[in-house]
């Protein structure tokens, strides 16, 4: 039973990871995956689970009312926690991009372009005493 329930999460797995490679191969001429790949990868398969996993939440739904809790059986829970991983990878990548992105705060900018004698680092040394 749980090799049907695999199966879609391994077929979604390989056409994706197919596609962007071959992808990858025909732009740059490697299969490797720089990081802007691994993004698209992780975002088509977080879009291919999810169909897969909505399906299934859709057939628990409309087969609920006549099979009570045995509608259950129709969830797939492969594919579900297959797109909360996949949603977790891909958040955390946006928000590392944007932090990278983000513009500089005023105490930022006023600590870059600070005049020497008021960075930290001058204000540690000490003069010699006459």
């Amino acid at each position: 039973m749980m090799v049907s329930k695999a199966l879609p999460v391994v077929t979604t797995e390989l056409i994706v990871g197919v596609k962007v490679h071959l992808d990858s191969h025909s732009r740059r001429g490697s299969f490797s995956l720089n990081a802007d790949e691994t993004l698209r990868r992780n975002e088509m398969l977080l879009a291919g689970h999810a169909a897969t996993g909505l399906a299934s939440i859709g057939k628990v739904a409309l087969s609920a009312p006549g099979e009570n809790l045995l509608a259950l059986r129709h969830l797939n829970v492969p594919a579900l926690t297959r797109v909360g991983w996949q949603g977790f990878k891909v958040v955390r990548e946006h928000q590392l991009r944007r932090a990278e992105r983000a513009v500089p705060s005023w105490e930022e900018l006023a600590r870059r372009t600070a005049p020497p004698w008021e960075l930290d680092e001058l204000a540690t040394l000490r003069l010699p005493s006459s």
